[in-house]
């Protein structure tokens, strides 16, 4: 009797620590999630990006990125890359729990991209091409299914001097409103995509 009743406290236990890990990780939900895009993002691309705020809704399988700053890398002195509103993904969470990471739909709103040229050849455009030839995904332990739809808006294209990246040499408006992209299998494909919209080959 003794036994059973000190089997049923330890279960009990596990059963109520389990409970109270889980019920933190879903208050932390936002900051887990802005932490691992963060760095993630870092380790793919050499950009460096700083979130105002990030949502993550399991239930709904959303997660919701607002007023995103991306920066170029440490050898283009960190300058400013992109302003990014607002984005936010759908993505299958029961293709999450078997390490399968695949968005249904994807918005990106980039109200400002800037390219940097500098006088040594080094640019953003040699950059974000060498990046999506060469961008491998790695993602351990999850597998990357792509994105269904991917839905594009970008307003301004402007480009700086990395020497002087204070002065604005030219300034493209685009005016782009949710163009709409289909089934992208890789990270390289969406910078592709990018890469022709903005310099247009």
């Amino acid at each position: 009797m003794f036994i059973f009743k000190f089997i049923g406290r330890w279960i009990f236990r596990v059963l109520f620590l389990i409970i109270l890990i889980l019920i933190s990780l879903y208050l932390m939900r936002d900051k887990i999630m802005e932490y691992y895009v963060n760095n993630q993002f870092s380790k793919i691309t050499g950009l460096t990006v700083a979130f105002e705020d990030v949502h993550c809704s399991p239930l709904k399988g959303e997660i919701v990125l607002n007023n995103v700053t991306i920066s170029h890398p440490p050898i283009m002195n960190n300058i400013f890359l992109a302003e990014i509103p607002f984005a936010k993904g759908k993505i299958n969470l029961w293709n999450l729990l078997f390490k399968n990471l695949k968005f249904s739909d994807l918005q990106l709103n980039i109200s400002v991209f800037q390219s940097v040229e500098g006088k040594d050849g080094l640019s953003t455009e040699f950059y974000m091409k060498k990046l999506a030839k060469n961008m491998d995904l790695k993602i351990d332990p999850w597998v990357y299914s792509g994105i269904d739809n991917f839905y594009l808006s970008l307003g301004t294209h402007q480009i700086v001097s990395l020497e002087q990246p204070e002065r604005i040499w030219r300034k493209r408006q685009l005016n782009l409103e949710n163009q709409q992209f289909e089934n992208i299998k890789t990270p390289a494909e969406l910078i592709d995509i990018l890469n022709k919209i903005l310099y247009g080959k």
